[in-house]
């Protein structure tokens, strides 16, 4: 016996779990107000539950609302997600602030293209899969700078600490000769 999912189970699925994580986000906010970035993070989430909402009503709605719409409030979602993260971190990417808003105004674009002008499934397959890469692949960096931030700023510490323990050994040398 095998099981055969559709598409529309699959959104439901993705879709449920992106409202419920969204859900739990803002909750948390609310109780730790402090956090900042945990809010934008549980509307990324939302926004990607209302792509698949969307998406999984592909027959029913007009094809620019289930298609276009759609695949760019998932990329729209992903990239609030990584501000979120971002903003919860501390981290700033000059590059970040028109990059991203050019990526979903970008797929957008391709999308409205692929589906009304040249209507083709692959090319639409292959331009979400870039924007989503190319989405992926801003937040991973913002990550990695700010892991080297990091480790830097550690290595600092943990030179300044060492050589308070020299200067300790140095003076407790000095008192007992």
């Amino acid at each position: 016996m095998s099981i055969q999912l559709d598409f529309r189970t699959l959104s439901l699925t993705l879709m449920l779990f992106s409202l419920v994580f969204g859900l739990g986000m803002f909750a948390y906010s609310r109780e730790h107000a402090k956090f900042s970035g945990i809010k934008t993070i549980g509307v990324g989430y939302f926004v990607i539950g209302g792509g698949c909402v969307l998406l999984g009503l592909r027959d029913f709605i007009y094809d620019f609302a289930s298609i276009v719409h759609a695949n760019t409030a998932i990329i729209m979602g992903v990239v609030l997600i990584y501000r979120g993260l971002f903003n919860f971190l501390g981290i700033s990417l000059r590059s970040e602030r028109w990059l991203s808003p050019a990526l979903v105004v970008l797929i957008a674009a391709v999308l409205y293209f692929y589906t009304f002008h040249i209507p083709d499934v692959n090319r639409r397959i292959q331009a979400f899969s870039i924007a989503f890469a190319a989405a992926c692949f801003i937040g991973a960096i913002g990550l990695m700078q700010h892991r080297e931030i990091h480790s830097s700023r550690d290595h600092r510490l943990r030179s300044n600490s060492e050589q308070k323990r020299q200067q300790l050994r140095l003076r407790l040398m000095v008192i007992s000769v």
